[in-house]
């Protein structure tokens, strides 16, 4: 039997939650391009983050977020969704960050359930419908280089400006001829 925790790539990894207890930074390159991808501690409720050294990874989670430019929440699609993954998916809207919606563990699903699980968490993060749902493995990597392009373009809407004037007449004809 081989131990849930063990050492990959000089962090300890482990399928029990609670494990991350630090953000660490990892650079990815893709196409000539670098990624800096940093993989945080979940948050949990306040009630339960004892003092010490979960309340300093709960605080350094909330800062990476915010110095993000695009949040990619990680979800176990065999999983609920949970309240404090729902916290995490607001406070990156909140920020005015990039949303991408990474549903883990997709190679343990048939294309049925993947289809019923992407319903089951779009309807989860109503709040968030904008943002795109990616199903992967991080066992197999599959799907995992679909990410990457995805980040460009949620990082080039997230720039996108609209002029005020095409916005004033967007408005004006999505309003027209209604009380």
């Amino acid at each position: 039997m081989s131990d849930p925790q063990r050492e990959a790539s000089g962090r300890l990894v482990s399928d029990i939650p609670g494990t991350t207890r630090d953000a660490s930074d990892t650079t990815i390159r893709f196409q000539e391009k670098e990624y800096i991808l940093v993989d945080t501690a979940g948050l949990r409720r306040q009630a339960k983050v004892e003092e010490g050294i979960e309340h300093y990874a709960s605080m350094r989670t909330i800062q990476a977020v915010e110095d993000a430019d695009v949040t990619v929440l990680v979800l176990d699609a065999t999983q609920p969704v949970s309240r404090q993954e729902k916290r995490i998916a607001s406070m990156a809207i909140e920020e005015g960050k990039g949303l991408i919606l990474l549903l883990n563990k997709s190679d343990l699903l048939t294309a049925e359930q993947k289809k019923e699980k992407a319903k089951e968490f779009r309807a989860a993060f109503p709040f968030c419908r904008f943002a795109p749902i990616l199903g992967c493995s991080a066992k197999t990597r599959d799907g995992l280089l679909k990410l990457f392009p995805l980040i460009e373009t949620v990082a080039a809407n997230r720039q996108r400006r609209i002029a005020t004037k095409d916005l004033r007449r967007w408005f004006e004809s999505a309003v027209q001829g209604k009380p």
